[in-house]
């Protein structure tokens, strides 16, 4: 399935989630012994448009109102609430891109790339020039299993001092990391929610644009 054509009325949205929750609801059992989103579904809602419902069209995305994206969840998770989850958190990542300049919007969230991440500032990103260094762990990413991207959320340093706002508050940001610097550790081995993939990730030096992040 693809994305319904661009000027498409936002229930054309729905009506395809609609049609796709059965065959969610068939994988449903397989979703949950295997833990993830299936590749099958991953590639479907890619190319419904599903993840990337909230990106600005000034980054080449749909834009979206915030309840169609909320109905297509609804309706993929009467499907499989795994399955509905990993749209979800899709979607609130990609609804991040609105702080990032077009540009960047587009190298993180462009040709159908998806991106997942903890929203918990407990890594550590050092100051070099116009990038930052990063290091750090996170827990509960769900959709690594399918994710391009990785929203690591750090506390900023200039060395080994803090960096701070005008009202002394030590700084953090959301920095954007590629899957191919991201290290995946096999950790979500739960009784709900099993197919999300929510697993801790960890990311060991990368150097990262300041701009690819907020």
């Amino acid at each position: 399935m693809t994305a319904p054509p661009a000027g498409a009325p936002t229930s054309s949205y729905i009506e395809a989630a609609k049609h796709l929750a059965p065959r969610v609801a068939e994988l449903a059992n397989e979703i949950e012994s295997q833990r993830r989103l299936l590749p099958e579904l991953v590639e479907s809602f890619r190319s419904a448009g599903f993840f990337h419902l909230p990106v600005p069209k000034s980054a080449g995305g749909l834009q979206l109102d915030p309840v169609t994206a909320a109905m297509v969840v609804e309706e993929i998770s009467a499907g499989d609430g795994s399955a509905g989850w990993c749209v979800m958190i899709g979607q609130q990542n990609a609804a991040f891109s609105g702080f990032f300049a077009p540009e960047r919007a587009r190298e993180v969230w462009g040709d159908g790339q998806i991106a997942c991440g903890t929203a918990r500032p407990i890594g550590r990103a050092v100051k070099q020039g116009k990038n930052f260094v990063v290091n750090g762990r996170w827990p509960f990413a769900s959709g690594s299993s399918h994710a391009d991207w990785f929203a690591a959320e750090c506390m900023l340093f200039d060395g080994d001092e803090p960096l701070r706002d005008s009202d002394g508050n030590h700084l953090s940001r959301m920095l954007m990391v590629p899957r191919s610097e991201v290290t995946i550790y096999d950790t979500w081995h739960t009784t709900g929610l099993r197919g999300t993939a929510s697993n801790d990730f960890g990311v060991k030096g990368a150097v990262v644009p300041a701009d690819r992040g907020f």
